[in-house]
């Protein structure tokens, strides 16, 4: 999962305080991340997707939200 969750803009925000593009200013905050139940819903949807390669998957509610 830590491989799904990792990006070049979020290395080197680690590497730097923070990233500037034109007139907006990119900063990572302390705590990021998601929570238990939103990470186990991504690892089921790929697990599920790895299950069936060929199959449609219908997710009918929201993986990711906002507490």
């Amino acid at each position: 999962m830590s491989q799904e969750y990792t990006s070049d803009i979020i290395k080197t925000l680690k590497e730097r305080e923070s990233i500037h593009l034109g007139n907006v200013t990119v900063e990572l905050a302390e705590a990021y991340g998601f929570c238990w139940g939103v990470e186990r819903a991504v690892q089921i949807a790929y697990e599920a997707r790895k299950q069936f390669p060929d199959e449609k998957i219908w997710i009918t509610n929201e993986i990711i939200h906002n507490c």
